[in-house]
């Protein structure tokens, strides 16, 4: 057995080495890019005080054309609002019929799904039935597995102990 730890120790070894070697590199990278984040940090920064000071000028413009159509949309909403109103009774007419139809179609919609669930759940019971079935026959093929492994591990070690007898004699 010295030799296989031996074996790997080396290995671990090497493994620890490679580890070293690659956190350095790493570390390395890491360092350059610190730097150059540091760069164009300084560059954003530079170009987003730019951009305020250009976008100063614009939110003046924007507000007057804010302004300027707060006044436009205030005679658009009147004229809105009472179409909205017209159509809303309209709609409500319709909803109304609508209903008295959606509940006979309600109604027709639920017994068949009442018939749906019945064939589904009959299907289901079949499936967990075998389900189980096999769920049994695989826990009979790993106690039988088991026991296989075990009448192996009683005759090697039945061979063991008659090879070690012959090689005293």
């Amino acid at each position: 057995m010295s030799s296989m730890d031996d074996d790997l120790k080396q290995v671990l070894d090497a493994i620890r080495e490679e580890n070293a070697a690659a956190h350095a590199e790493t570390r390395q990278r890491f360092d350059t890019a610190q730097v150059e984040n540091a760069a164009a940090h300084a560059e954003t920064r530079r170009l987003f005080d730019i951009a305020q000071v250009e976008n100063a000028a614009a939110h003046a413009e924007t507000r007057r054309q804010v302004e300027t159509a707060q006044v436009e949309n205030a005679a658009a909403h009147a004229e809105t609002r009472r179409q909205f109103e017209a159509g809303q009774a309209e709609t409500l007419a319709k909803f109304e019929a609508a209903q008295v139809e959606n509940a006979a179609a309600h109604s027709e919609t639920r017994r068949q799904m009442g018939v749906l669930a019945e064939a589904h759940q009959y299907k289901l019971d079949l499936v967990i039935e075998r389900v189980l079935s096999n769920g049994e026959k695989i826990d009979q093929l790993h106690a039988k597995f088991g026991q296989i492994t075990s009448d192996l591990d009683t005759r090697v070690t039945r061979l063991e102990v008659a090879s070690s007898r012959t090689r005293r004699i």
